[in-house]
């Protein structure tokens, strides 16, 4: 496995590196204030020109790994904090079971996108299994016995799991679940065993946790962290990618999808056999299935409601893979803006809406607090006044606890950083001619909150 990539020097680009797309992409960031230092962007260009990008890259002083070309938008600053968090989220290894956990969304991509507003993470879990169904029974039990096990402590709290299709059409807590989804279970039902439905026609459904062993569908682990020193809620995730190897050495995926390598950071040495070895088992369409991913992502937060933020950095994914570097270049300094330090009001703001009733008064309040100070930080000007207010507001209102329409305010000020959000990127992406015909987007279309 390789050394880490660097990004050569300026002695090295050479004077054709600054390419007439790159030229009209410094051009374009120029005229809506995007710091963008033409140096830099030469320099992540010229590494992208190498043959390996996608081979599986080491580096020797923090210990992590992944793909070339995923390591050049890593920042090793805040590694030993994610391996902390890392430690709460991990399924353990066993016997029969070895596993690699990576970063994975902007968490792994820390050097480009410098306000994350979950905690990413993902690991791949192999089990060995004389069956399937043995597998599947395995993975069951990792699943939860890790909720059991990490329910709640100083700093963090269970919030939910998804595993398991849905048999047919169900309602769960009174929400729509069409067959074939995923399943979310409460603490309650993982407790249980059970998690209770009703059928379209309203029939009472239990649905066993061994049942939903079967077909383990689409796994997800979440916790609600409590981050005193920051005075942050947010959330945790961890997306498992389960594999079973058969007596015979074939390797079988237990959710329909072999995860491809392009983006995750894995945080274990250790782990890096095991990776490869899952690598090899890749096949030469990989990479068309990640960047036919990719584009379905896009389309779906172009779609109503708009994200056009989560679609920015779907698109950075999509051009990096697709040899369009001089759209990816612009694309990586969007990030790093202040304004989209407003994703974490928008994320916190998500997170209350649906923990607050589990949280006391006081957290609650100086969440918010610490919010309108990120707010602040973003937007110094008159343009998050109106936000501001309506933090403040909600803020000054929450006394003894979270009512209804609490939680309604909490909906609308959420709608509302989003909104500013939007239209950041929207006004910035469809500054780029190449960008804008890509999205099929035209100047002066309204941008729609969430």
């Amino acid at each position: 496995m390789p050394g880490t990539p660097d990004l050569p020097s300026s002695s090295e680009i050479g004077d054709t590196a600054l390419s007439d797309g790159l030229a009209r992409m410094l051009e374009s960031a120029r005229w809506h204030g995007v710091e963008m230092d033409a140096d830099e962007a030469a320099a992540w260009l010229c590494a992208m020109q190498a043959p390996d990008l996608h081979q599986l890259t080491h580096d020797d002083q923090s210990g992590v790994f992944g793909a070339r070309a995923a390591l050049l938008d890593f920042d090793a600053g805040d590694l030993a904090e994610w391996r902390l968090i890392g430690e709460l989220v991990r399924l353990p290894d066993g016997p029969t079971v070895r596993t690699a956990l990576a970063l994975s969304g902007s968490a792994a991509q820390s050097r480009i996108q410098r306000y994350p507003g979950d905690r990413d993470f993902m690991q791949r879990v192999h089990i060995q299994a004389p069956t399937r169904e043995d597998a599947c029974t395995v993975l069951g039990q990792l699943m939860r016995e890790k909720a059991l096990r990490c329910s709640s402590g100083p700093g963090y709290r269970f919030a939910r799991l998804k595993f398991g299709e849905a048999p047919e059409n169900l309602r769960v807590r009174g929400q729509p679940v069409r067959a074939g989804r995923p399943l979310e279970w409460t603490l309650d039902d993982v407790r249980a065993g059970v998690l209770l439905a009703q059928s379209e026609s309203g029939e009472t459904r239990h649905v066993r946790w061994e049942d939903a062993a079967c077909a383990p569908g689409w796994c997800k682990l979440d916790w609600v962290l409590l981050d005193a020193a920051r005075r942050e809620v947010l959330w945790a995730s961890n997306v498992l990618d389960p594999t079973w190897e058969t007596p015979d050495g074939q390797i079988v995926t237990l959710d329909g999808q072999l995860e491809p390598m392009y983006q995750e950071i894995y945080l274990d040495p250790e782990s890096a056999p095991l990776v490869e070895h899952l690598a090899r088992q890749l096949d030469d369409d990989a990479l068309s299935a990640y960047v036919g991913m990719m584009e379905e992502e896009v389309e779906k937060y172009l779609g109503a409601p708009p994200n056009y933020g989560k679609a920015a950095r779907r698109l950075y994914n999509l051009f990096r893979c697709t040899g369009r570097f001089d759209e990816a270049a612009y694309l990586r300094e969007l990030f790093d803006e202040p304004t989209t330090a407003l994703y974490k009001v928008w994320a916190g703001l998500g997170v209350l809406s649906e923990r607050a009733t589990q949280l006391d008064t006081a957290r609650t309040r100086e969440t918010l607090g610490a919010l309108m100070l990120t707010t602040r930080r973003a937007l110094p000007d008159d343009t998050g006044s109106a936000l501001l207010r309506e933090l403040q507001s909600l803020h000054d209102a929450i006394t003894d606890s979270i009512s209804a329409e609490h939680h309604h305010t909490l909906l609308a000020v959420r709608a509302s950083a989003l909104a500013i959000v939007n239209a950041y990127f929207y006004t910035r992406l469809s500054a780029v001619p190449a960008i804008q015909a890509f999205l099929g987007v035209t100047a002066g279309q309204e941008v729609h909150s969430a």
